[in-house]
């Protein structure tokens, strides 16, 4: 068990995902987009980094964004360049449906259940790179999504992956809205309603079809999936969405390799779930501290500042234990 201490005044949960996810500078790495046509006619962009020594039997890392995302979130670009400085890893960074250079590109909704965009990704680039080892990497919602992935594809999981690394996910959709709608979550929920409803506002400017932008106001991220993620992506109501798209019950049949990071400070991620009959091979690391995919540390410290980071890098293989 390796043990997390947030550094000095971080130790707030509220600073530790702030200060994570602002304190950024890094331009992107340099990449080439390539477009996946999926099987409704949507088509989503893989953004491609491959440092010179990279060969095609050299291994592949494979990134989920979070909600509200895109290719260029910052935790994406500085695990990006850790990872390429290293020269031994290709990086693939998704965009979910409409997202980053998708934008426009795809008619459906994205939201915390589409495994099968990401199963489309995966099987076009194991078709063109089939020696490569596959590492799926899925932070917050992406988490939860490469998560559900590799339980439906349970022992078929090897054909394609070697390995998957979840941060943060919401593995119990439900619960983690019921938490992020607390009243002392306004300021992450205000942030990603205002999120989603730019992201909407885009939508329905690329595809009049869809009709005019739904007027009502949302008072949540529940009440936003009842409205709206729910009617446009084939879903009876929000609960419907939330236990159709959770992984929780689907972690239990994954077979390869898998590492999960989460906090119990996690201020809208509900991070409880049985543990006790997880096979081996399946390892749950929950630190006492931490907030929502921050885990800032001493910069002093053996994992350094960014103590997340470290860990992602090891557990791919790319840094000592």
């Amino acid at each position: 068990m390796k043990n997390f201490t947030p550094w000095g005044l971080l130790k707030s949960p509220l600073l530790q995902t702030v200060v994570a996810a602002k304190f950024n500078w890094r331009k992107p790495p340099p990449s080439v987009t390539k477009v996946i046509d999926l099987q409704d006619q949507d088509q989503i962009t893989l953004e491609i980094s491959t440092p010179n020594s990279w060969e095609p039997g050299k291994p592949t890392v494979i990134m989920l964004h979070g909600l509200g995302g895109h290719h260029n979130a910052s935790y994406m670009v500085r695990l990006g360049h850790k990872i390429l400085k290293l020269g031994t890893s290709r990086i693939v960074r998704v965009n979910f449906r409409g997202c980053g250079s998708g934008k426009g590109l795809a008619k459906g909704l994205y939201h915390s259940g589409r495994s099968e965009d990401v199963l489309k990704a995966l099987t076009t680039l194991k078709h063109e790179t089939p020696n490569s080892d596959f590492h799926l990497l899925g932070f917050s919602l992406g988490g939860n999504v490469a998560l559900k992935l590799a339980g439906e594809l349970s022992h078929n999981a090897h054909q394609l992956l070697q390995k998957v690394i979840a941060i943060c996910p919401p593995i119990n959709l439900l619960a983690c809205a019921e938490l992020l709608d607390k009243p002392e979550n306004h300021i992450f929920r205000r942030y990603f309603l205002n999120k989603l409803l730019k992201f909407i506002r885009q939508r329905h400017l690329h595809f009049p079809e869809l009709g005019t932008l739904p007027s009502q106001k949302y008072h949540g991220i529940m009440d936003f999936d009842n409205q709206y993620t729910a009617p446009f992506s084939g879903f009876l109501d929000a609960k419907d969405y939330y236990q159709k798209s959770s992984s929780k019950d689907l972690i239990k049949n994954i077979s390869i390799p898998c590492h999960i990071l989460m906090s119990e400070d996690d201020p809208f991620i509900h991070c409880k779930f049985e543990t006790d009959h997880l096979p081996r091979h399946i390892q749950l690391l929950l630190t006492k501290h931490g907030g929502h995919m921050g885990f800032l540390s001493s910069p002093f410290s053996k994992h350094g500042f960014r103590w997340m980071d470290n860990i992602i890098l090891e557990w791919l293989g790319l840094t000592k234990k």
